[in-house]
């Protein structure tokens, strides 16, 4: 039961299972490719980054110019909260 802002809640646990232990090569494994993976991105963001940052870009319609900043606004926030 947890307490809530207007009372409680009830949760109920339909299944479990049982925690298991990887031999180490496939924890290994696995634990490899996380890291390389969270680097990849880390490294793609900053390819973006430095793209958009050298980009000359000519608005037609101010319209678009808006949303546009509105999206990286949007990227930008969600990369900081993701950090948290």
């Amino acid at each position: 039961m947890l307490r809530a802002q207007k009372g409680y809640q009830i949760l109920k646990l339909e299944t479990s299972t049982a925690a298991e232990t990887l031999p180490l090569e496939q924890a290994r494994e696995q634990i490899s490719e996380r890291v390389y993976e969270e680097k990849r991105r880390a490294e793609f963001e900053k390819y973006l980054t430095r793209l958009r940052a050298e980009a000359i870009i000519d608005w037609k319609n101010e319209d678009i110019k808006k949303a546009y900043l509105l999206g990286l606004e949007r990227i930008k926030t969600g990369a900081a909260q993701e950090r948290l």
